[in-house]
């Protein structure tokens, strides 16, 4: 069995108008309860935070995040860090996670660009973990070509047929905002990669939404506004409840 929580979209940093600051005082309230709640329940495997952890990525916000959310969520279980648009591009948090997760180099992609003599970088993660049984795949801001050709090689590489899957990335499915940011052609190859498999549930954010999506079948799941969301899988059967 495998027990785990997961969250979005805590933007540490961020200083909203008026209208937004209620969202982000109570997102990153849930990461207070999330803290709360693992302090007296042992069973929890780990914690998963599905992108935009920081407003920019600067060092100053890293920091805010790992005194706030990182080191206290650690102290009780494992934690899981995946990057969404706000962690983009060259900066400490993007960093942080490449050091921590990629440890694997088949699993760090990053590429590098030096236009007219400067630098820019765009890094981005893909990992795996196993965890009872089960295959845990965290694709970065969106599943992108260079992620679904990621999967594709791990599934070649684990051998997967029927074995139970779980795929984590920022984007949602579907949404306003998420379809603004990836097409529906990469949305139709990503589901080509994944519909032989079997891929029990996604969970994503970016749409400042609790709220279950469906894609092709297939739950997405955003735990992104006020809750989190803790799922247990037993059996190969997926259960989840917000909190």
């Amino acid at each position: 069995m495998v027990k785990f929580i997961t969250l979005s979209d805590l933007h540490y940093g961020w200083k909203p108008t008026k209208k937004d600051e209620k969202f982000t005082n109570t997102q990153q309230n849930t990461v207070k309860r999330v803290v709360e709640y693992l302090k007296t329940n042992k069973d929890v495997d780990f914690v998963s935070i599905i992108g935009d952890l920081t407003h920019m990525g600067t060092l100053d916000q890293l920091t805010l995040l790992k005194n706030n959310c990182i080191t206290p969520i650690q102290a009780l279980t494992k934690l899981f860090l995946i990057n969404g648009g706000h962690d983009d591009l060259f900066n400490p948090v993007m960093q942080y996670i490449c050091k921590n997760y990629t440890s694997d180099p088949s699993e760090k992609l990053s590429y590098w660009f030096y236009p007219e003599q400067t630098m820019t970088s765009i890094l981005k993660t893909a990992y795996s973990r196993i965890i009872d049984g089960v295959y845990f795949f965290m694709l970065g801001n969106y599943p992108n070509k260079e992620m679904c050709d990621y999967f594709q090689m791990k599934v070649k590489q684990l051998n997967l047929t029927t074995q139970p899957i779980v795929l984590m990335f920022h984007h949602a499915t579907d949404g306003y905002y998420s379809e603004k940011c990836w097409t529906k052609d990469e949305r139709d190859y990503f589901y080509s990669c994944i519909k032989n498999y079997n891929v029990l549930a996604i969970y994503s954010g970016h749409e400042h939404q609790d709220v279950v999506k469906n894609f092709n079948g297939i739950p997405d799941i955003l735990a992104a506004y006020n809750k989190f969301c803790l799922s247990e899988i037993k059996d190969g059967k997926l259960t989840y409840k917000y909190l």
